[in-house]
């Protein structure tokens, strides 16, 4: 079954004023997977994977490639696998990149951590830390 996503800074609005309930939100449908799911998977099958991570994100990540990313995480899905799960599904589900850009993603990862990720650009008043980056990409996701 296909997943419904919205934009960062709609999510964000939407939470706001509906208390993160997602199941009715307004989106755009697609098939992208989570960390679990991707590191089960032919590494063929999916556009990079084998990018590397630091290379990509910077900021003290893992120097892995996306796959050992997720690999090396299950099954504890660490914040760096759930990021390099959202990458891949960037090159794998055309439609997730209305949801989010590989900005974001860069964005998500470097301010996550200490909680002051902005998701809506123009309020600065709106932080959203590494577990609240992470329910907004697995309600991206199809499973």
């Amino acid at each position: 079954m296909a997943a419904t996503c919205n934009v960062v800074s709609a999510h964000a609005s939407i939470n706001l004023t509906n208390s993160h309930n997602s199941t009715t939100d307004v989106g755009i449908t697609n098939n992208a997977q989570t960390p679990i799911y991707l590191a089960a998977q032919n590494p063929a099958y999916f556009t990079g994977v084998n990018r590397n991570f630091l290379t990509t994100f910077g900021f003290g990540g893992p120097n892995l490639s996306m796959r050992q990313v997720l690999i090396q995480q299950v099954p504890t899905s660490t914040f760096a696998s759930y990021i390099a799960a959202a990458y891949v599904n960037l090159g794998k589900e055309p439609a997730i990149g209305v949801c989010y850009t590989l900005q974001n993603l860069k964005d998500m990862w470097q301010y996550g951590p200490s909680g002051t990720y902005h998701p809506v650009a123009s309020d600065t008043t709106v932080n959203w830390n590494q577990l609240q980056i992470i329910d907004y990409l697995i309600d991206t996701w199809t499973n």
